[in-house]
């Protein structure tokens, strides 16, 4: 299958050489790879071969993805992989993919197995990441693929079947990190197929706070942007409302443990912001571009 990889990346420069040298020693090598950026010095000069096209435009994640998928057209990739610029594939990862979506038309969206998540733990750093990617391809691989059916991609790496529909783009009034983006962008493919969980495919989120929103930013984004989603129609109230709370639940513990790791009290602030406008009728994501 004709493959497309995208990142986008925002002041990260080491981080994205090394990751990008991962890419290129994949065992399938995707047909093409994009590098969506938001100034030049978000990338270091790299040897040749590493990627086909290097993006730079306005920051925010949204934004790059959906610069990425215009320099796509008129293409005729048939997938199109989206992951963010710290996160670690495993060796067989483009392959697998391209086994998954030929022998799986009933599969629109795909997230892979984590092996590790670093934004549950406050980071993971390079060289763990990579010595637990290297413990997994070392391992015989796993028993047949499973495929468990979830609300939404997960984006540090979701693999979307992009010729069902080209004209699907992220929303752009989700700005900055782009607070839940995936969702709302892979539930539109829901007509399309199913949007799974798999083994088929597998890596570590290592999870940088680097290029993060700061917490009270993130704090607001939490609340208002899962409310304007399912307004929307592309986030269901049920998902909606548990998101909220987790946050809010957890951005309260943190605060009162004193979390050193995030910026609890911050995003906390936040939340408690984002709900003030919510009640006033002032329901806009970009809102976040002010604090």
């Amino acid at each position: 299958m004709k493959i497309a990889l995208v990142i986008a990346s925002r002041g990260r420069p080491q981080l994205l050489a090394a990751v990008l040298r991962h890419w290129a020693e994949q065992s399938c090598v995707p047909n093409c790879r994009v590098i969506s950026l938001s100034s030049p010095g978000d990338i270091e000069e790299l040897s040749d071969g590493l990627v086909e096209m290097v993006l730079v435009g306005t920051a925010g994640l949204c934004l790059q993805r959906n610069r990425a998928l215009d320099a796509l057209m008129p293409s005729d990739t048939e997938i199109v992989i989206f992951v963010d610029d710290d996160y670690i594939p495993s060796r067989n990862f483009v392959q697998n993919v391209s086994e998954l979506f030929s022998h799986h038309h009933d599969i629109a969206v795909a997230t892979g197995k984590m092996l590790a998540d670093g934004v549950t733990c406050g980071g993971i750093d390079y060289t763990a990441a990579v010595r637990m990617v290297e413990k997994y391809d070392a391992m015989p691989e796993e028993p047949p693929w499973v495929m468990v059916d979830r609300g939404g991609g997960y984006g540090c790496n979701m693999v979307i079947r992009w010729s069902a529909n080209r004209t699907i783009r992220c929303d752009e009034r989700l700005p900055l990190y782009g607070w839940q983006e995936d969702v709302d962008y892979t539930r539109q493919y829901l007509s399309y197929g199913r949007i799974v969980d798999t083994n088929a495919f597998a890596g570590v989120h290592m999870g940088s706070q680097g290029a993060r929103s700061p917490g009270k930013r993130l704090g607001y984004s939490q609340i208002v942007n899962p409310v304007y989603l399912m307004r929307k129609g592309t986030m269901p109230a049920w998902l909606g409302i548990k998101i909220m709370i987790n946050n809010v639940l957890a951005n309260l513990r943190g605060t009162m443990l004193g979390d050193a790791k995030v910026d609890r009290g911050g995003r906390l602030k936040g939340n408690l912001l984002g709900i003030a406008h919510i009640l006033l009728g002032r329901l806009m994501p970009e809102y976040v571009l002010k604090l």
